[in-house]
């Protein structure tokens, strides 16, 4: 790695964590979590607001695998943290609660992604009807793990028991629909790169076996 690399790496790290506290900041004003904040932060600097040539400048290209890098291995690292501090005691003392919050969190949206993908297959996937109806349906039911954990954080509710329920139930109902996804896409004869996801879903509940 050059000199120059590095440097570009480091100022895009900067400017990356920048717009990140600052738009969380501005987030908190209106009463929302920071990390919705810094999903706007994430959404304008990408080139569906940005044109291709100024995220060039921002964001060089052999800088943005470095970034991926150290992306996933600090989110990694923060959902293994977040999963080794759930009182699983609490989990297992509601039993009952989790499994009907985990089967409602997973078949509401289950059930519209299913509609919306009958409505859309035959003009998107018209050879192919079924896959993409499971896979649209699966995708939907996907819950955004590393973004409830931060709400949970920022609001005051991580170890309640709102939200020790509300982690358990999307981290089996993740770890589930992740890999009801895979086997849909192994259906469809297609690959997609969802193993980075399926790892910090896994290191989430693994982190969990270790407080048994």
């Amino acid at each position: 790695m050059s000199g120059t690399t590095l440097s570009q790496f480091f100022l895009a790290l900067a400017l990356v964590l920048g717009c990140a506290k600052l738009f969380g900041w501005l987030a908190r004003l209106v009463g929302q979590p920071r990390v919705v904040g810094e999903i706007c932060a994430g959404l304008l600097a990408s080139p569906m607001v940005l044109s291709p040539e100024l995220v060039a400048v921002i964001l060089p290209g052999e800088v943005k695998p470095l970034l991926s890098v150290v992306a996933d291995i600090g989110l990694a690292a923060f959902m293994f943290a977040a999963g080794y501090e759930l009182d699983l005691s609490m989990l297992y003392r509601r039993a009952s609660g989790s499994l009907g919050l985990l089967i409602g969190s997973i078949l509401c949206p289950l059930a519209l992604g299913a509609g919306v993908a009958l409505f859309l297959a035959d003009q998107y996937a018209p050879a192919h009807r079924t896959a993409f109806v499971l896979f649209v349906a699966l995708a939907m039911s996907v819950t955004a793990l590393p973004v409830l954990v931060r709400i949970l954080a920022d609001r005051g509710l991580s170890g309640t028991p709102v939200g020790n329920l509300s982690l358990g139930a999307a981290a089996v109902g993740d770890l589930t629909a992740w890999v009801c996804l895979a086997g849909v896409v192994a259906y469809a004869g297609e690959r997609v790169r969802c193993v980075s996801s399926c790892c910090r879903s896994i290191s989430f509940c693994w982190s969990w076996r270790g407080r048994r």
